[in-house]
């Protein structure tokens, strides 16, 4: 049974098709049930450091949830987005690792207090109270590159039903 590599980039979260090599990243890898992967004696919770925004770590062959996280200076936000990958044997994966900035961040903060209390886990006035104190916070910083993070386009695509609601829209047999 052959080693397993995961190479993992780390996005710069202004221009995403090239590596983050302003700020050093802690890289975890986690298995699906949440708990840091712990292997050969070893815990990869931030055992993986990034140069020049990349890291090659060596797993057994698995299913992983990989994120990255920086203590960095002057860094917009600590976390980039977490994804799944499935590396076997033998096998190389590349992951790519995403920050949002905060901006963003507290845009989808606002949007999942409507969430919450739309199905009733948060009261309604405690959400709104929230998501009013957090736009204030939000006119202070800079907006972040991609669109789609926009508040009033998040309501708008929000609004319209997914591709998948209404079914396949196919013609004719297949």
């Amino acid at each position: 049974m052959g080693i397993a590599r995961l190479n993992v980039w780390v996005r710069d979260k202004d221009h995403p098709c090239k590596p983050d090599m302003r700020w050093v990243w802690s890289v975890d890898v986690f298995v699906c049930d949440g708990r840091p992967l712990y292997w050969c004696g070893t815990r990869y919770y931030g055992a993986h450091r990034t140069i020049h925004g990349h890291a090659e770590i060596k797993v057994p062959p698995g299913c992983y949830i990989v994120r990255a996280r920086t203590g960095s200076s002057g860094h917009h936000n600590l976390f980039t987005h977490a994804t799944m990958v499935v590396v076997g044997c033998d096998e190389t994966a590349c992951v790519n690792l995403v920050p949002p900035g905060a901006w963003t961040c507290g845009q989808q903060w606002n949007m999942a207090l409507q969430f919450q209390a739309a199905i009733d886990h948060v009261p309604q006035e405690l959400a709104e109270r929230a998501i009013e104190a957090n736009k204030a916070v939000l006119d202070h910083l800079p907006k972040d590159m991609f669109p789609a993070e926009d508040r009033e386009a998040l309501e708008n695509m929000m609004k319209q039903p997914m591709a998948d609601e209404k079914g396949p829209d196919v013609e004719g047999d297949p």
